[in-house]
């Protein structure tokens, strides 16, 4: 190739990303899907190139903290300066309905926006249903022991499949692993994109600590004594973060 020609193709695709951070939410999902076309791969890379995460790390505790992708950010940017520039308080109802009439437009045709309540995470919305339940003494209350049931809008399918195929890769390769006890449901249909397991042999915080020395996020699950840990899997990771969680926990059963 020649010098002109690389730093010609050079100049278009930092113009490129440098448009595509500059564009809306809806605009930049356009613009991905275009610039992609039939290359999944690249699709999914487009799509990684809008977190900042530290590329030193593989993020795997989407399930618990999640990292915000740059439209987000600006998005969250822009609603901040404008209230700093006129403070008031709390926020105008007119704008919460807006937000959820388009959202409501997502769920489908029989959800109204009069239905929908706004919430900062699934664990808050949880707790708000079940403190308002009048339960008393002597009730009877049925749960389950997997995790949080997965999205099956049409919209968020390719997502939900990304995700959900990542985490069967990484469940795939749990099961080959001698003396791994895996917590989530043994049925695929139940399972979502958050796998959980335990080492025998191993206590699960020396299992946290090996898997950051190799700079692997995940997240520790004691509540009710499960002692575990949860690898949950996000838009913005890919086969090899699979693989590289994969490889240390056999370094650690080595």
């Amino acid at each position: 190739m020649k010098r002109k020609d690389f730093f010609k193709g050079t100049a278009a695709v930092l113009g490129s990303l440098a448009m595509a951070r500059s564009l809306k939410p809806a605009e930049l999902g356009r613009w991905i899907q275009t610039a992609a076309g039939d290359d999944e791969d690249y699709f999914w890379k487009l799509v990684r190139d809008q977190f900042i995460l530290d590329p030193d790390w593989t993020y795997l505790n989407f399930g618990g903290l999640g990292s915000s992708p740059l439209p987000v950010l600006k998005c969250y940017d822009e609603w901040s300066r404008s209230e700093e520039r006129a403070p008031s308080a709390g926020h105008d109802e007119t704008q919460w309905m807006s937000v959820k009439e388009k959202l409501a437009a997502v769920l489908g045709k029989a959800c109204r926006k009069e239905d929908l309540g706004l919430i900062d995470c699934a664990t808050s919305g949880i707790n708000m249903i079940v403190n308002g339940l009048p339960l008393k003494k002597g009730d009877e209350v049925i749960t389950s022991t997997h995790e949080y049931v997965a999205l099956h809008t049409g919209l968020l399918n390719r997502i939900w499949k990304h995700n959900h195929a990542l985490a069967e890769r990484f469940y795939a390769g749990l099961k080959d692993l001698p003396d791994v006890e895996i917590m989530s449901p043994d049925e695929e249909i139940y399972r979502t994109a958050m796998i959980s397991f335990k080492m025998k042999g191993i206590d699960y915080p020396k299992v946290n600590e090996h898997l950051a020395k190799d700079k692997i996020k995940v997240r520790t699950v004691t509540e009710g004594g499960c002692n575990g840990i949860r690898v949950s899997f996000h838009i913005c990771n890919h086969d090899a973060e699979v693989a590289k969680i994969l490889d240390s926990l056999k370094a650690l059963k080595a």
